[in-house]
């Protein structure tokens, strides 16, 4: 439990920055595929935040030794998530009336567990590698 605490809370900074950016670009055009598109793009910026994150703070795994095995497995694992989750996002924005932002902020809190398990798997894999 204290690590998913730790998990939310370090996400924090990649999700408030992915919300700026996306709360700016709203100001440009409100265009749904615009959003997406913009939606999609902020996944880059904040995941490259929450790894470094997550690692060092969350997980406390300080050796750098599989750490293109660790970004390259946790970078495949949030593309999956975030194509899932810019179609829920696309979904909530087109057929309901919510804000793009509180849409996000919706789609990033049901995410956030599962991003979790995934994350934590990731990193205790890399662990069992090193051990053998």
């Amino acid at each position: 439990m204290k690590k998913l605490i730790r998990f939310a809370v370090g996400g924090l900074p990649g999700a408030l920055m992915g919300y700026l950016i996306l709360f700016f670009c709203e100001k440009m055009g409100s265009e749904i595929l615009f959003l997406v598109f913009i939606s999609a793009l902020t996944f880059f910026a904040k995941e490259s935040m929450n790894f470094f994150i997550h690692k060092l703070w969350t997980f406390q795994k300080l050796g750098n030794g599989e750490i293109r095995e660790e970004i390259s497995s946790y970078f495949r694992e949030m593309l999956f998530s975030t194509t899932i989750s810019t179609f829920l996002f696309y979904v909530l924005i087109e057929f309901s009336s919510l804000h793009s932002v509180l849409s996000q902020v919706i789609v990033n809190s049901i995410f956030m567990f599962v991003n979790y398990l995934r994350t934590e798997k990731i990193f205790k894999y890399q662990e069992k590698l090193g051990e053998t």
